[in-house]
């Protein structure tokens, strides 16, 4: 399984509410890509440690994950 994000990507995070509404979003950095084997019908699927930019480490799915550039980041650093 390829991954889609690399070691040291800048990424758009987000958590979700069990009914798929975003609950939470943010920023941060992957420092780390682990398989992990599920059952049933997803039989593996990659997690990936994001180091917030908060400073707190997590665990989240690709599909909780979006590709940044720069500009982007950028402008939401300037608002703060």
């Amino acid at each position: 399984m390829k991954a889609k994000f690399s070691i040291g990507d800048r990424i758009h995070w987000f958590e979700y509410y069990a009914d798929m509404i975003v609950k939470d979003g943010g920023y941060g950095t992957i420092i780390d890509v682990q398989m992990a084997v599920g059952g049933g019908e997803i039989s593996s699927f990659l997690v990936y440690t994001i180091l917030k930019d908060g400073g707190q480490l997590e665990k989240f799915t690709e599909n909780d994950l979006e590709e940044i550039d720069w500009l982007e980041e950028t402008n939401e650093s300037e608002e703060e």
